[in-house]
């Protein structure tokens, strides 16, 4: 065998060795690499699990504060009917016909009944109440006692059959009319199915797609409202989920649920009523993108590392072999008796190529960082403008309320709030549809920016035909100031509502006020401006109400 041959015979030999010593590389480099991704996706699914856990338990205590804004709310409501005359009272139709009145207006209210000393409820929403009689419930004997407002453990309702929370207010004295058996209470009852609907409906998970289950319980661990409905109803004790719920005051679990997939819990305990929120949503959902991320990155790393591999030995075989075959050249030409040299051909500046890949690359990534970071500035824009007013939305409203609340709290000053509602907007729909109604919300959100507020004040739509204004640093006095400039701008803007008493469109306005101190919450400021909202509809519509003006009232 000649030395050339010889020579082309190791050339591929060493090409072989060198395709197995890149084989050996990459597999000894990629089951690393799949070990550190999957630790990595574990990581991941528990970080998402954490998150949704937290989410879960935010969203169980705003349950527990929309149930007791709720009692509330309804306790204002019997407050009010109680202080007021009752003659209406005293006729069964009339007394049908008013409390009707009064439930339909309160969404979260199942019920509502006048009911005599001796138990027998003179009417309720559903009509006369002929025949029921409520005397035995403990809730209605604690209220005949007593003068507060009493509420109830849960129970389910004779007339309707839901699940609800009773409470009960005795009247301070019978109203003037010749019965010796006059009424002596005013019972009313709160649906907590509704209270789950509306969590189930408004809140959600990060981006996770499957929907929230919303489970209600006793103090004592049974199992009162399931919604969605799946049908289950386990009591006292049986099942872990009920244990755990009774077990502490609020937290989290991952577990089995009712319904035997593994879901994730987030439950608190509300502090009226005895009872328990719990929600959840199935662990297969909250990991099911991370779980995805994952074998994508799976994927696209077995594909990159062959496809590195085979552009290793193509270099391999550029940069050894072919000086290789030349230098076999050589030899022959040696061979053959010609003059030779080694060769002189210079290799590809590959370094100078990689530097300006790189630099290319680092070019596209600095452009591509920018419009991803003037995209985000949009993205928040948007996020805390409401599309269709163009005024801030609630999202905003809440993260300004908290931030102005904290400040307020540090430094010892008032934070004021106005909520403002359209008087009678459905009807004002109904008569014009929605585009006419949608144009309306943007003519009043124009007289909210156009009453000249401070900077660090903040108009915003909060849901609906309901907006806010928060003003920090503002009292009582100033913010119904404010306040009456926006009722005189709104009636000046004259804007048609045939079905309105006044013809234009008019708005009722609750104001309140408060120093917060520490320990106190925010929502105490947006349940007493609520309840002033509510005194300025009560007493006719387009006009203001204050907290101040509610508390010298019922002094």
């Amino acid at each position: 065998m000649t030395a050339p041959q010889k020579l082309g015979r190791a050339a591929f030999r060493a090409f072989d060795r060198l395709g197995l010593v890149f084989g050996l590389v990459l597999l000894i480099g990629i089951v690393p690499l799949a070990l550190l991704l999957w630790q990595v996706a574990e990581t991941g699914r528990s970080g998402q699990k954490d998150e949704a856990a937290a989410r879960l338990l935010q969203a169980a205590r705003f349950a527990t504060a929309v149930q007791s804004e709720a009692i509330a709310t309804i306790g204002q409501t019997l407050s009010l009917l109680a202080s007021s005359p009752l003659d209406w009272a005293i006729d069964e139709q009339r007394c049908a016909e008013r409390v009707r009145e009064i439930a339909d207006s309160h969404p979260f209210m199942a019920g509502l009944a006048v009911i005599r000393q001796n138990g027998d409820a003179i009417c309720t929403q559903a009509g006369p109440g002929r025949g029921l009689n409520l005397g035995d419930r403990d809730y209605v004997r604690r209220a005949m006692r007593g003068t507060r407002l009493h509420v109830g453990a849960p129970v389910t309702s004779r007339a309707s059959g839901q699940v609800v929370v009773p409470m009960a207010l005795r009247l301070p004295a019978p109203p003037a009319a010749i019965d010796d058996n006059p009424p002596a209470v005013l019972g009313a009852t709160l649906d907590l199915a509704y209270i789950a609907r509306m969590l189930s409906g408004s809140q959600k998970i990060g981006d996770v797609q499957d929907a929230l289950r919303v489970k209600v319980f006793s103090a004592s661990g049974d199992s009162l409202v399931n919604f969605p409905e799946d049908g289950l109803r386990l009591h006292g004790l049986e099942h872990p989920l009920n244990q755990a719920v009774v077990a502490a005051q609020e937290g989290t679990a991952e577990m089995v649920g009712h319904d035997g997939l593994r879901r994730i819990f987030g439950f608190a305990h509300a502090g009226e009523a005895e009872t328990i929120y719990a929600v959840t949503v199935r662990s297969d959902a909250v990991t099911s993108r991370a779980d995805g991320r994952f074998y994508a990155v799976i994927a696209s790393a077995a594909v990159a590392s062959f496809a590195g591999l085979g552009l290793a030995l193509l270099i391999a075989r550029h940069r050894i072999l072919r000086p290789m075959r030349l230098l076999t050249e050589t030899a022959r030409r040696v061979q053959k008796g010609d003059a030779a040299c080694l060769p002189t051909e210079r290799l590809p500046p590959e370094f100078a190529l990689l530097r300006e890949a790189m630099a290319g690359m680092l070019d596209a990534v600095d452009s591509r960082e920018r419009a991803l970071q003037h995209a985000n500035r949009d993205l928040s824009r948007l996020a805390a403008c409401d599309a269709l007013t163009g005024i801030a939305n609630r999202r905003a409203f809440d993260a300004e309320m908290k931030d102005r609340w904290e400040i307020a709290q540090r430094r010892g000053t008032s934070v004021a709030l106005a909520l403002l509602d359209i008087d009678h907007f459905k009807k004002f729909n109904d008569r014009y549809g929605h585009p006419a109604g949608d144009e309306c919300l943007c003519k009043v959100a124009e007289v909210l920016a156009s009453i000249g507020i401070r900077d660090s004040d903040l108009a915003a739509r909060i849901g609906g035909e309901e907006f806010a204004l928060l003003l920090p640093g503002t009292e009582t006095d100033g913010a119904a100031a404010v306040a009456e400039r926006v009722l005189e701008a709104l009636q000046a803007r004259r804007i048609l509502h045939e079905d309105n008493l006044p013809g234009i469109v008019t708005a009722s306005i609750g104001v309140a006020s408060c120093t917060p101190v520490p320990g106190m919450e925010s929502r105490a400021l947006v349940a007493a401006a609520d309840a002033a909202l509510y005194a300025a509809k009560a007493r006719g519509r387009n006009r203001l109400a204050t907290a101040a003006m509610l508390a010298e009232a019922e002094a």
